[in-house]
């Protein structure tokens, strides 16, 4: 049985029909933000609820990555391949290097949920929240382009 429904036929160039939908983990209260780390060989994500962000890796499982996370969601990467993201529990977005450790802030008027780089010269940083679209200007660039 497949997990796919084909809406337009130039979407089956995009999957294999066979491929089975697997459940890598369970047992999470709400998980979200998934972010591929392809680097490092593991995706992290958050379980907000439970106040943490996981880190799957493949033929290893599911570990903690950071607790607390201040109810993080809405990760992604930057250009140079380091975490950001938007914590619900502190109304900020933050970035995390690669070993870790917090780097910095961006203070926020009300609770965020995603952030993504964008704009012309892909150096702008847009944050949804509550009630609210906001963008920043870096002086960095944030997202490769495709």
């Amino acid at each position: 049985m497949s997990c796919f429904e084909v809406q337009d036929p130039a979407f089956r160039r995009f999957v294999m029909g066979n491929a089975p939908l697997k459940q890598l983990a369970t047992g999470f209260d709400w998980v979200e933000g998934p972010v591929w780390f392809g680097d490092a060989g593991c995706l992290l994500f958050s379980d907000i609820p439970n106040n943490k962000i996981l880190r799957y890796t493949p033929g290893v499982g599911v570990s903690t990555f950071r607790a607390p996370s201040n109810y993080s969601n809405g990760h992604t990467r930057d250009r140079q391949g380091r975490l950001v993201s938007c914590e619900h529990g502190l109304r900020r977005v933050t970035r995390t290097e690669l070993d870790g450790h917090l780097m910095g802030k961006i203070l926020v008027p009300e609770t965020v949920s995603n952030v993504c780089f964008g704009g012309r010269a892909k150096h702008q940083l847009f944050i949804t929240a509550t009630t609210s679209l906001y963008a920043i200007t870096l002086n960095r660039v944030g997202a490769q382009t495709p």
